[in-house]
């Protein structure tokens, strides 16, 4: 992955994840170490939250599609390795939060995808 093109965005627009996948599978340890890395990523990288959760809802049944797909977020994240969060002191405690929810985002099951962003004075903390 060190000489890997960079790429615009984390996941590619047209491309959805399914449970019905028609590509080969394979050993589950590299994509799951690959999500656990990238979890641990977006405590400062809120651009790439969506992008992991989706691919970490099939880590249980990995295929060649799913670790391109994270693959794919690994390439992203190299291409813009100086974005992130900094936190900052505020004296400011008041408490803000920003909801967002997606009806029917999710093809496989058809449930409720949402997000959350909640700042303590000038920091997001989650």
């Amino acid at each position: 992955m060190d000489h890997c093109k960079d790429v615009l965005t984390p996941l590619c627009p047209t491309s959805k994840l399914s449970l019905e996948c028609i590509t080969e599978a394979i050993p589950s340890t590299l994509q799951r170490s690959i999500i656990g890395s990238l979890l641990y990523l977006t405590a400062s990288r809120p651009d790439i939250m969506n992008s992991v959760g989706l691919v970490a809802r099939f880590q249980s049944n990995p295929m060649v599609s799913r670790l391109q797909a994270a693959k794919r977020i690994l390439r992203y994240v190299k291409g813009t390795i100086s974005y992130g969060l900094f936190y900052i002191y505020s004296s400011s405690m008041s408490i803000a939060a920003l909801s967002d929810t997606d009806w029917g985002g999710s093809l496989p099951d058809r449930k409720s995808t949402s997000g959350c962003c909640y700042t303590l004075g000038s920091n997001v903390v989650s």
